[in-house]
């Protein structure tokens, strides 16, 4: 009798944790599910980030006023997130900030007409009348290893059909947004893949102790800079991991952790010389694959005192 109430009992066990197991296993198909669906629509929900920021030097007539900055739209990749790089336009000539930046990496690929469509996505700003500059990424020179004619001659025709709908294009450059009673600078650099970047050579030309904000594509670019020449820095490139699970290091999507390298975006702190300060966008559109997940697209307002 007591060996049929022990088989019973381990029928039993068995009976409910089979049951245990029928039940988890939809459970997590389904969570699975979600978080897939999720990762394909967080693309198109474009987060506003706003921020105040002290700029030592700053002209008078500066104050109060804002800078608009977005990057990495990939047009021309698979399921291009071109819907969201056209709520960001609108958005940015509604508010109608003092000056947009651009922090690079138009394009994805060479495919046909991806030049146009980049125009088309991008002159409602110069159109309403905004002041506009941007940097080229690696993406704009198709992701060479090594400097090429064929790169080089796609980042030249971006380069130039920017121009022709108003967006200056800055490769080590300093451009004066204002110049009376104070100057104030923008200092652009080149893309740091391939290395087209002089950061050392390029900021020597604004003067010491004149107020300026730097626009980069790539981090590491900004990690360059000579202590107290970047005051405020902006940059892209990152994607913000593009897919972050909660709670987790931050993870790069199809992309590998290099210690010299920013993976995260926001206020990245501890990061390049004493005094200089960046903040990295996680962009608008994607790379390897059209997901994003808790990390969604972004436009930011930064308002100078």
């Amino acid at each position: 009798m007591r060996r049929t109430s022990q088989t019973v009992l381990h029928v039993q066990n068995a009976v409910d944790k089979g049951k245990r197991r029928n039940f988890t296993w939809p459970l997590v198909v389904s969570a699975l599910g979600f978080v897939g669906l999720w990762g394909l629509l967080e693309p198109y929900h474009l987060a506003t980030g706003r921020y105040t920021v002290t700029l030592p030097r700053l002209p008078s007539r500066w104050k109060g006023k804002r800078v608009a900055l977005i990057s990495d739209l990939h047009v021309g990749m698979w399921f291009a997130n071109t819907a969201t790089v056209k709520r960001a336009v609108q958005q940015i000539v509604e508010e109608c900030p003092e000056v947009v930046l651009i922090a690079g990496d138009f394009i994805h690929g060479e495919s046909e007409g991806v030049l146009e469509q980049v125009a088309t996505l991008l002159s409602p700003l110069t159109e309403a009348g905004l002041a506009c500059y941007a940097v080229l990424g690696n993406h704009d020179y198709d992701m060479p290893e090594e400097n090429s004619e064929k790169s080089n001659a796609l980042a030249g025709r971006l380069e130039r059909r920017l121009e022709s709908i108003g967006i200056r294009v800055l490769h080590n450059e300093v451009v004066k947004l204002s110049s009376d009673p104070d100057p104030f600078y923008l200092v652009g650099l080149g893309a740091h893949t391939p290395d087209k970047d002089g950061p050392t050579k390029t900021i020597a030309k604004v003067p010491k102790e004149a107020a300026r904000l730097v626009l980069v594509h790539h981090p590491n670019s900004f990690a360059s800079l000579l202590p107290h020449s970047a005051p405020l820095a902006f940059a892209g490139h990152t994607h913000g991991g593009q897919v972050c699970l909660p709670g987790a290091p931050i993870w790069r999507f199809f992309g590998k952790r290099h210690e010299d390298e920013v993976l995260t975006s926001g206020w990245i702190k501890h990061y390049g010389a004493e005094g200089n300060n960046l903040y990295v966008t996680r962009g608008i559109g994607f790379s390897v694959a059209p997901v994003r997940l808790n990390c969604p697209p972004e436009l930011t307002f930064f308002t100078l005192t």
